[in-house]
């Protein structure tokens, strides 16, 4: 299955960069590069020390936030959030995000019966799975790939659900 969102954040983060790094020259680029090696060989403990504690893969820590784009449907704004936030995510906790960081949602007249048909939507094409709890009202969002054979959350994920 293939991740749009995924595919157009990659192309404008090369797109940005290409843009920053137009007007350097050869040598400048070579110094630039090597300064940035000799930066990461003395951050080298640090960062190997972060990734064995984080929970995040690799892949995960490059997008963040400066990545979201306006331009995107909302399912993939919906899914991006997952992603970053890298956690199941409730209705209220997507609405409160998609409300400081999308200016087009913030238009809407009522922007969270439009979310909740986004979500209805991406439910039922399975780009997001929803996680239904016993005795708790809410509701939780996961990416299909936090999501065994069975239909279970994930042991790394179960953290998030502690009600008490």
């Amino acid at each position: 299955m293939a991740k749009g969102w995924e595919y157009k954040a990659k192309k404008a983060i090369k797109s940005n960069a290409q843009g920053e790094f137009e007007y350097y020259t050869k040598e400048e680029l070579i110094d630039y590069i090597l300064l940035l090696r000799t930066t990461n060989d003395t951050r080298e403990n640090k960062i190997v020390k972060f990734d064995k504690e984080a929970t995040k893969p690799d892949k995960e820590l490059l997008l963040a936030e400066k990545n979201y784009q306006q331009k995107w449907s909302l399912a993939s704004k919906v899914t991006f959030l997952l992603k970053i936030n890298y956690k199941p995510l409730t209705s209220e906790a997507l609405h409160r995000q998609l409300m400081r960081l999308d200016t087009h949602y913030k238009d809407y007249d009522n922007p969270k019966s439009n979310l909740s048909v986004c979500m209805d939507r991406v439910t039922k094409s399975k780009r997001v799975a929803k996680i239904k709890l016993p005795g708790i009202r809410v509701l939780y969002f996961a990416l299909p790939e936090w999501m065994d054979a069975y239909g279970k959350i994930n042991e790394e994920f179960k953290v998030w659900f502690n009600p008490f």
